[in-house]
Parts: C-alpha cells; sequence; structure tokens
C-alpha cells in the first residue's frame, strides 16, 4: 500500500482551458471534436506481441511473436508473426499442440471429458455425477513437475485437470447441484482424486479436506506434491493476477450551461442563463478488474457540483415589464460506469469513460423577481439520471486528466417549461492511495 498526498498543478492549464472555451462555442464544437477523438480511440486497440513460441501437432516448433491479449478466458486460437515486421497469422487449437508466451504462460492443446455444468441456480443440474462432455481445449499449464495441474476458464466455468505421471489429462471433479430435496450442494470428487493419486505423507488426509476449488490452494498443493519427492518443477505459472483498488481526489474545471424554455408557446418564465465556468470537487474510487492485462476497470465517483446564474430580462405581462430570475443548482454526483485502457507504454496510458450519472440536489430552483424585488415565482428543478463520456491519459499511478462530457439533462418543469442542463468538464485527478491484493 502506498499513500501520496495531493499537489495543485500549475494554474497555466486552467487559464488555457477558459481562454479556449471562452473562443469556441464550446458546446457544440466541443461535443464534435471530443466525439471523433472518441470514435478514433474506441477504434485504436494497442497491438502488443511478445517473444513466444508454438508446437505443431507435427511437433515442430516454431519460436515467433503472439498477441498477448491477456485472455480472460483460455482462447481456441491466437494471432502470431515470425518477426517484427512480418504478417501475422492465426494458429488454432486444430494445429497446435502447445504455445508460451515468455516465461510467465503456457498452454496445451489436449482431447479431455470436460463437465459443464452451470452454477446458475437457473440452470443447475439435480444430478450428483459430472455430466462429461468430450472436448479438445487450451488447457492452461500452472504447474508442471511430477504432477501438473492444469486450468480451464470459459467464462463462469472454472476447471481444474491435473495428471500424474505420463498417465492421461482428466479433470478434477467438482459440481454443484440441487439434490433431491431442492437444496444446492456440492459434489467434491476432487478430493479423493487427489487422496488416491497424489500420495504423500506430508500431505495429510486433514490438507485434502481443507482444500478450495482455485488456483491458489490446487497450486501450492501440486507444488507440496512435487517438493515431496524432491522432484525439481519444470514449470509454474509466474503471471500473477490481482485486484487493486485506486482513491483519488479529483478537481474539476467545468463549462456548464442551463435553460427553462417552452419553445412552443411564449412565456415570461422562459430564460436561458447561458454558459458559466463552475469549479466542482469529486473523490473515484477505481477497482481494476483482474484479466485482459488490467486493461477494465470499474468506476464509482461521488462529486460536488454547482450552477449559479442571473438573467434580467423584458417581461411585458409583468408589472414592471421586467423579471430577474436567479438559478441556484447545488448537487452531489453519484457517477459510476466502466472505464477501458489502452497503454503508450509501461509507465502512461490513455482511457475512455462510460458513465451514468445520478444526481442528489439538495438545491436546484429558479426564482424570479420583480423589478421592485417582490417574489413573482419559484420553480424547482428535479434533474434525472444522466449519461457521460470521458477521454483521458493517466501518467503512472498517481496522475491523470480527463475531458468529460455529459450529454443533456432535460426535465419537464410542470406542464409548461422544459429544463436543459448540459456539461463538459476539464477533470484533474491525483491517486492518494493505492492498495493491491494478490489472487494467487
Amino acid at each position: 500500500m502506498a499513500i501520496y498526498f495531493l499537489r495543485f498543478g500549475p494554474t497555466g492549464i486552467v487559464s488555457e482551458f477558459i481562454f479556449w472555451i471562452n473562443q469556441h462555442a464550446i458546446v457544440e464544437k466541443g461535443i464534435f471534436i471530443f466525439g471523433i477523438m472518441l470514435i478514433a480511440l474506441t477504434t485504436y486497440s494497442q497491438i502488443t506481441f511478445r517473444e513466444g513460441y508454438l508446437i505443431t501437432k507435427d511437433n515442430e516448433r516454431l519460436n515467433c511473436l503472439i498477441k498477448d491479449v491477456g485472455w480472460k478466458n483460455n482462447p481456441t486460437k491466437f494471432n502470431y508473426k515470425l518477426s517484427e515486421t512480418g504478417t501475422v497469422e492465426t494458429a488454432s487449437i486444430d494445429k497446435v499442440s502447445a504455445f508460451g508466451i515468455g516465461n510467465g504462460r503456457k498452454f496445451v492443446s489436449r482431447v479431455v471429458k470436460i463437465d459443464r455444468s452451470s452454477k446458475n441456480l437457473k440452470k443447475i443440474s439435480n444430478q450428483f455425477e459430472p455430466e462429461f462432455q468430450e472436448e479438445e481445449l487450451f488447457l492452461k499449464v500452472l504447474v508442471e513437475g511430477k504432477s501438473n495441474l492444469y486450468q480451464y476458464v470459459d467464462d463462469d466455468v472454472i476447471r481444474y485437470f491435473y495428471t500424474v505421471d505420463d498417465s492421461a489429462i482428466e479433470q478434477l471433479v467438482y459440481k454443484v447441484y440441487q439434490s433431491a430435496d431442492h437444496r444446492v450442494k456440492t459434489n467434491e470428487i476432487f478430493k479423493n482424486q487427489l487422496l488416491e493419486d497424489l500420495k504423500c505423507e506430508d500431505l495429510t488426509i486433514s490438507k485434502i479436506t481443507n482444500l478450495k476449488y482455485r488456483e491458489g490452494d490446487l497450486k501450492d498443493f501440486f507444488l507440496a506434491y512435487s517438493e515431496c519427492y524432491n522432484f525439481s518443477v519444470k514449470f509454474v505459472d509466474q503471471i500473477e493476477k490481482s485486484r487493486s483498488w485506486f482513491i483519488g481526489i479529483r478537481p474539476i474545471l467545468s463549462l456548464s450551461s442551463l435553460n427553462a424554455l417552452n419553445r412552443d408557446i411564449p412565456s415570461v418564465r422562459n430564460v436561458d442563463f447561458g454558459s458559466k465556468i463552475d469549479f466542482g470537487l469529486g473523490i473515484e474510487i477505481e477497482y481494476i478488474l483482474p484479466f485482459n492485462h488490467n486493461k477494465w476497470s470499474l468506476l464509482i465517483e461521488p462529486t460536488y457540483r454547482n450552477f449559479r446564474g442571473e438573467e434580467t430580462y423584458d417581461a411585458d405581462s409583468v408589472d414592471g415589464d421586467v423579471l430577474t430570475a436567479n438559478v441556484t443548482y447545488y448537487t452531489i454526483e453519484f457517477a459510476y460506469g466502466l472505464r477501458y485502457y489502452s497503454f503508450l507504454n509501461d509507465n502512461s496510458k490513455i482511457f475512455i469513460n462510460i458513465l451514468s450519472a445520478p444526481d442528489f440536489s439538495p438545491v436546484a430552483n429558479i426564482k424570479y423577481d420583480r423589478l421592485d424585488g417582490s417574489l413573482f415565482d419559484e420553480i424547482d428543478l428535479f434533474f434525472t439520471n444522466g449519461f457521460g463520456f470521458g477521454l483521458g491519459y493517466k501518467q503512472g499511478d498517481r496522475f491523470n486528466l480527463e475531458l468529460r462530457y455529459y450529454l443533456d439533462k432535460q426535465v419537464p418543469i410542470g406542464s409548461f417549461l422544459n429544463s436543459n442542463y448540459k456539461t463538459m468538464s476539464l477533470i484533474f485527478g491525483y491517486y492518494i492511495l493505492w492498495i493491491s491484493r494478490s489472487l494467487i
């Protein structure tokens, strides 16, 4: 765990931003430019080819560069090229018996019997016994020693396989099922398999009984089995997955506009407050998802925003023929959504956000005053959920900068007006805390 404190950067960036938005029709032109940037980023995907190898079904080994996409699910094919400038080719499971990337990941192709029974209660099996079907799969090698351990992942289907010495690969059986009395139970035959096939004085029955059907527990058990026989382990999967949390403070500079209009029927309450510069402050909580090389994350971002404005205008049907409208809008916005990173290098990356942003506004109203200062009318504003898109840059684990646009919030006010609120923000982020926890 590391802790850092917020330091505000130079004011030059803020000045440049204010100057730029004053020189442009920011809402219209900014949306267009921002949309183009989003499209460009979403169509761009960094291609990372890493040194590796593949072995064909004819037992021919090819050293090559393999496109590393950080597979969440076990692949059925992969892209590779024989040199940096070579043509990208595709290798499928029916042509390849094994492939590996560096010293960290290794897959073997085998025809195995697999039980794909679901844990989903709507699809749960009522049979205790595994329901095997024969398939050819790329199995990820976790441990290669006196006994080998393999993993297969396909969304919520996670299965482990094993061999002892030169035996055929078999699934370690673990199954969730519904019994005759409609209770959800588990078939943990894998513990019997380990007890029978991986015998060692140090691996007691109590150790096997306490095993969980998960990567960390099984990996440790298979390593201990090889160690029990002083057998040199040939390979151990070195890719360490982790769950990471980032917490940051985010000062916000926004250009926002708000109006209350009835475009069909003239109304003395029609008022456009134009665009205003306002400041806000948010706290970002980011959870990095443990797959696909940490390219995806979930966000929660409570943010304080405000908008104040005053407009005086002619109102012929009102005493004094003039109205002054004052809008006061204070809100706590609870944005949440998804972020995707594209790496530029080991220490910097760009990202896009897709967010939903409901408002909780303790104060949101427009007051209309006559020329003599008396109150003509007061209207409460009720904003519904908003949706936003962000494009940003992150430097290391400390700093990010984001340009964010929220789609218009258009909400009826009574039966005669619609409020229209829109905002574009420049957000400075500084992470004050991050926590990583290994899953292995």
